[in-house]
């Protein structure tokens, strides 16, 4: 896919309506942001351990979360590799919640700036 600034799009001719091009000139910055090298590290939530526990962090239903892997367990797996149906089964299968800590690096930060 091929972005077009505000520039490239005048010098093709485009037309734009004037509420258009003003709200582009207000919103866009032709100025970036320095990229800050970073380390990442990677761990996993500790209070994360099933389904349940993963249903109260992110917010979403258990209702939800059983029905879609039920959903997807029938689309994607095989009938002998199928998940079980029972809730109470789901609920307690075991799942890990992935975190990612970006640090930023002295060692590569410029200090005479």
């Amino acid at each position: 896919m091929k972005l077009l600034n505000l520039e490239s799009l005048r010098r093709r001719g485009t037309d734009l309506s004037a509420d258009v091009l003003q709200h582009l000139e207000s919103t866009t910055s032709t100025v970036t942001a320095p990229v800050v090298p970073r380390r990442i590290l990677k761990g996993r939530r500790d209070d994360v351990s099933n389904v349940l526990d993963f249903s109260k962090v992110s917010g979403v239903s258990l209702e939800s979360i059983c029905h879609e892997l039920i959903r997807n367990s029938r689309h994607n797996l095989s009938t002998e590799r199928q998940l079980p149906e029972d809730h109470a089964i789901l609920q307690s299968l075991p799942v890990e919640l992935p975190t990612q800590l970006q640090i930023p690096v002295n060692a590569f930060q410029e200090s005479d700036v």
